[in-house]
C-alpha cells in the first residue's frame, strides 16, 4: 500500500486521474484500512486538485518542530528488510 498510494500521489500531482485511481485501488486492495490511500481516493472522487493538498503540508519546519530533527534509527526497519547490516542508531 505505500508504494501504491505514492504512486497514485504522484500520478494525482501529475494530472494523471486514471492512473491514481487504479495505484489507489491497488493499495485499498491490499490494506484498505491503509489511511493514505483512503484520502487519496476521497480526493479523487470529490475531484479535488492537487494544489488543495500542497496547500495544507506541513512545511520541512513545522514537522521538524513536531518530531523533531532526522535520526537514522527511522531508518533501521527499512535496513533489516533490505537485508543490509544494521548501524547504531545515533
Amino acid at each position: 500500500p505505500p508504494a501504491a498510494s505514492l504512486l497514485g500521489a504522484a500520478a494525482w500531482c501529475r494530472g494523471d486521474s486514471a492512473l491514481a485511481g487504479i495505484a489507489l485501488s491497488r493499495a485499498c486492495d491490499i490494506d484498505p484500512g491503509y489511511s493514505m490511500a483512503n484520502l487519496l481516493v476521497c480526493a479523487l472522487r470529490h475531484m479535488l486538485p492537487p494544489r488543495v493538498l500542497r496547500e495544507r503540508m506541513p512545511s520541512p519546519q513545522e514537522l521538524d518542530r513536531e518530531m523533531g530533527a532526522p535520526r537514522m534509527a527511522w531508518l533501521l526497519p527499512m535496513i533489516a528488510l533490505l537485508g543490509e547490516p544494521e548501524t547504531s542508531a545515533e
